[in-house]
């Protein structure tokens, strides 16, 4: 069980019999499942990094579609594109080609880790209302192990084994030359599934090409949490109580945008944010996501001024310049905390500054201070 080819002939054997149910796959720390539905493939949950791995099938395939957080059974990522299809915001095209994103890459992680057992779990129905069109077919799930298996023949080929796509690269010691494009690119936050991404490039062509870094000591591989899911559960939502005089309206829990490239720091402000009785909504690509923030329209935004395709102080200016958001509290939210970039936040139309890493208590002051001025009769 520790080979592709292996997997793509259980795989398979799995859509020859029409089989409907879910195959557990396990390594010695983690546990991979694949679902079907009548041989075709539903969706691919579990492994590491699920929710990483949604984010960047979501901004490979479908940018502009932004899921709010609701409670869902599993898999969710298949009744969150389920969702999406029925609200228009998808296409079918778009929503397999998420489903064969993820897919590909937990074909790659089983590549990486040595499978130590398997076993089939069959059902009559899966728990999630299936559209005919949207799992992926024999053929389709073929050319995915294709295009996996000439993958992982060029991982080992760059003899690459002991790596593992979702370990973080980051600077062991400072590099000589700056390079500012690697320097945001090696901050901790990245796996190298994240880097290939941003990239646009093979996940073995960007490993490679950091390797003399790592074998030289001045790179390293450390481990990373999972993003937090879209799932909301309910033990966790806190709702603001209202007095009898208050309007229904006003006991909507206020939306909170966090624009900024870096999904750990969206998941940190969450964390924050959301036992606070917030919601959040995440902008990892504002040019490409600008729909979803004015569909949303959310009380209050937090905005990185460093982003590897958009500056915030331009973002900002346009936003002061749309009628809808003029009066937006827009807090900057960076690392680069000085008196310049103060003042050019501020001529820009900025309302706050915060410093990263966001710390919770300056955090809900200052959305306190300005959303309570806001709600002021």
């Amino acid at each position: 069980m520790s080979t592709l080819p292996k997997l793509a002939q259980n795989i398979a054997l799995l859509s020859q019999k029409r089989a409907t149910g879910e195959w557990l796959l396990n390594s010695s720390n983690s546990e991979w499942k694949l679902n079907f539905y009548r041989g075709h493939l539903l969706c691919t949950p579990g492994g590491f990094h699920r929710c990483r791995r949604w984010q960047r099938a979501l901004k490979q395939n479908c940018p502009d579609f932004v899921p709010e957080e609701t409670s869902l059974n599993e898999p969710w990522e298949y009744q969150l594109l389920n969702v999406g299809l029925a609200q228009k915001q998808l296409s079918i095209t778009q929503a397999k080609a998420v489903i064969r994103t993820m897919a590909e890459e937990v074909l790659f992680s089983l590549a990486c880790h040595s499978v130590t057992g398997s076993r089939w779990l069959p059902s009559k129905q899966p728990n999630v209302e299936i559209l005919s069109s949207l799992p992926l077919p024999s053929e389709e799930i073929e050319q995915s192990i294709k295009k996996v298996q000439h993958l992982w023949q060029q991982w080992q080929k760059a003899s690459l084994d002991n790596i593992l796509p979702e370990q973080v690269p980051v600077w062991k010691e400072p590099p000589k030359e700056q390079n500012w494009s690697l320097q945001k690119l090696l901050n901790g936050d990245n796996t190298l599934w994240d880097i290939a991404y941003q990239l646009k490039r093979p996940v073995t062509n960007v490993t490679l090409s950091l390797l003399p870094l790592i074998k030289r000591g001045a790179v390293e591989l450390k481990e990373v949490p999972d993003l937090s899911s879209p799932i909301l559960k309910q033990t966790k939502k806190k709702v603001r109580s209202t007095s009898a005089g208050e309007s229904a309206s006003s006991n909507k829990q206020p939306l909170i945008a966090c624009i900024d490239d870096s999904p750990v720091v969206a998941q940190t402000l969450e964390k924050i944010l959301a036992p606070a009785g917030y919601r959040v909504l995440k902008i990892t690509e504002p040019l490409r996501q600008m729909s979803a923030l004015v569909k949303h329209k959310p009380d209050l935004i937090f905005l990185d001024l460093l982003m590897p395709d958009a500056s915030g102080y331009n973002i900002c200016t346009f936003l002061r310049k749309t009628p809808m958001f003029q009066k937006t509290p827009i807090i900057i939210l960076t690392s680069r905390d000085s008196v310049v970039n103060r003042g050019q936040a501020k001529l820009t139309g900025a309302s706050d500054f915060l410093s990263k890493p966001p710390e919770p208590e300056k955090v809900l002051q200052v959305i306190q201070k300005y959303l309570s001025v806001d709600r002021q009769p």
